[in-house]
């Protein structure tokens, strides 16, 4: 499930084909166009970020236990 949910949250060459809208952009794109040929608004971007990796982070102190168990359940004993 984890493997989806950050596949899709950081989805960026299907939208950027599809989406033409400014306001459906996903964060990935959104901080794409940021970007510019002769300066970059970094402030800008490194808010972004920061939004973008929050729910994530977020996610996985919360799931911990999970993520541990899983991993530990798919170790070979010998």
């Amino acid at each position: 499930m984890s493997h989806e949910f950050h596949g899709a949250w950081n989805n960026f060459l299907s939208p950027q084909i599809i989406l033409h809208h400014d306001n459906l952009f996903t964060i990935p794109i959104g901080l794409n166009q940021l970007i510019g040929m002769y300066s970059s608004h970094y402030e800008m971007m490194m808010a972004g970020t920061l939004i973008g990796v929050l729910p994530v982070a977020i996610m996985f102190v919360a799931l911990q236990k999970e993520f541990v168990a899983g991993l530990t359940a798919g170790a070979v004993k010998g």
